[in-house]
């Protein structure tokens, strides 16, 4: 799925917009914008495409190994940071239950 980015949605009589996604087996990676326009020190910005490569690259690793690739790639390349660094992956591992709209893993 490509970057949703801010979009105008219509909002619920209380204000909020509810979005409803299925993962099917996927991960869903959410981040600011300082994640892909910091400067690298090839003078480029990693850019969604690069995140993406990134990702990829780390397809068959948990979670939080891919994200700490990414942070990782930043840290060794990275140039001037001009925003924060925030990225967040939900991953659908198959374990909830039919129907549930949300389960908590103790």
């Amino acid at each position: 799925m490509p970057p949703l980015g801010i979009i105008p949605l219509p909002a619920g009589e209380d204000g909020i917009q509810d979005e409803i996604f299925k993962l099917n087996g996927g991960t869903l990676y959410i981040f600011t914008d300082g994640v892909v326009e910091g400067d690298l020190l090839n003078g480029n910005r990693l850019e969604v495409e690069g995140f993406m490569k990134i990702i990829v690259e780390h397809l068959d690793d948990p979670l939080a190994t891919r994200i700490g690739s990414v942070v990782a790639h930043l840290q060794e390349h990275g140039g001037r940071r001009h925003d924060d660094i925030t990225i967040l992956g939900v991953e659908d591992m198959g374990i909830y239950e039919e129907g549930a709209a949300c389960r908590t893993l103790t």
